[in-house]
């Protein structure tokens, strides 16, 4: 079911109030929406309380295009999970969701069990110290094609996201997300995210963390995971072969079976 939230954020609370192992947050990537995590609703669901939240400005969450920087995102998702009586969480972030989730863990590290951060990338823009960013040619030419051709920058984006799948019923999924999202939203996001630098934020991480990306990822490779899993201090590190960036739904089984291992063993606390 779906709720309004705190600034009238919509998202999903699934799963058991009592008796749960935890509380289960997703936070999805740009362009994208609570949806995209329905494989993983219906897979913990059983066991954990689950609240997959649409961000502000995308999905069914209010329009708020001057809403950009992660940190407020973070604040977002804090005030609504206090509205709901929620005082510790296990976060799972994805691409954006991923550096929202970072900024979560540095502005509210008392109330944050584990953090998994999916195809995530700590610096925005590619430089001589960090190679493995975007150039500036390349979001430019995206915010262009989002302001004179969306349906055709949907298409592209789409295809970036799940690149390596051949499911046309996932893509159809997907695409429709990705159309929904206002251009106006999308190019605030990219404005901002490709002037970020969480790298100084990584070593502060005090919660266990589990990285997950996939192999054929252009947006998170092996080496920025290489890179995250050397400064956070308490780190478990996953690729997934043949994945690209959104394993959790190319390859969710395989996902699914990854997160569930690290959760058990947080709440077994052998981590």
């Amino acid at each position: 079911m779906s709720h309004p939230g705190y600034s009238a954020l919509s998202y999903i609370d699934s799963g058991p109030d009592e008796n749960a192992k935890g509380v289960l947050v997703f936070l999805h990537g740009l362009m994208m929406s609570k949806e995209v995590w329905e494989h993983q609703i219906n897979c913990f669901s059983g066991e954990y309380r689950i609240i997959a939240i649409d961000l502000a400005g995308f999905g069914e969450s209010s329009n708020t295009a001057s809403r950009n920087s992660y940190a407020e995102h973070a604040h977002d998702v804090h005030r609504l999970l206090k509205n709901n009586l929620i005082t510790d969480v296990h976060l799972v972030g994805w691409s954006m969701g991923a550096s929202i989730a970072i900024n979560f863990a540095e502005l509210f590290p008392s109330i944050l069990n584990t953090l998994t951060l999916v195809d995530a990338c700590p610096k925005g823009r590619k430089s001589t110290d960090f190679p493995w960013g975007i150039d500036s040619e390349t979001a430019d030419a995206m915010m262009k094609l989002l302001m004179s051709e969306p349906e055709l920058a949907a298409e592209k984006f789409t295809d970036q996201v799940l690149s390596g799948s051949t499911d046309k019923t996932l893509y159809a999924k997907v695409l429709n997300i990705v159309r929904n999202t206002r251009p106006e939203v999308a190019i605030g996001h990219i404005q901002f995210g490709i002037q970020g630098d969480l790298r100084g934020m990584l070593h502060n991480i005090q919660a266990p963390t589990l990285l997950i990306n996939g192999e054929l990822d252009a947006f998170s490779p092996t080496q920025v995971n290489r890179y995250m899993a050397q400064q956070i201090m308490n780190v478990h590190w996953v690729e997934l072969p043949e994945a690209g960036h959104a394993p959790f739904l190319t390859m969710a089984d395989e996902f699914n079976l990854c997160l569930k291992r690290f959760l058990e063993n947080a709440n077994s606390n052998q981590l």
